[in-house]
């Protein structure tokens, strides 16, 4: 993804958050959740393919966890909607988890 992508799709994110605010907390919380740990996803992957395709790759603890740590990110906010439903919904992290796909999916589009 480029950097326009990830504004977009930060910006969507918490305009969506915002004015899920007003309907539901829960759906909000979860939007906003989802968002925020798909941003900590894209950064440890990107972090990764920095290091990999580097000339001197470090290989350090994070690259060579690298898949089991983004896969452990993603896991969590829905962990945390399954635990405290009332709280955090559940559909409402899955939105913010997909919603950068969808704005690259969108961005790519409009590209052509």
């Amino acid at each position: 993804m480029q950097n326009k992508e990830i504004k977009y799709s930060t910006t969507i994110g918490l305009l969506t958050a915002l004015v899920l605010v007003f309907f539901n907390r829960s759906w909000a919380l979860g939007v906003l959740l989802g968002c925020l740990c798909y941003a900590l996803y894209f950064f440890l992957l990107s972090y990764s393919i920095n290091d990999l395709t580097s000339a001197r790759p470090t290989g350090g603890l994070l690259v060579s966890l690298g898949p089991v740590l983004r896969l452990f990110v993603l896991a969590i906010p829905l962990l945390v909607s399954f635990l405290v439903p009332e709280m955090i919904n559940t559909f409402g992290v899955m939105i913010g988890l997909l919603l950068f796909k969808i704005t690259a999916i969108i961005m790519s589009l409009i590209e052509k």
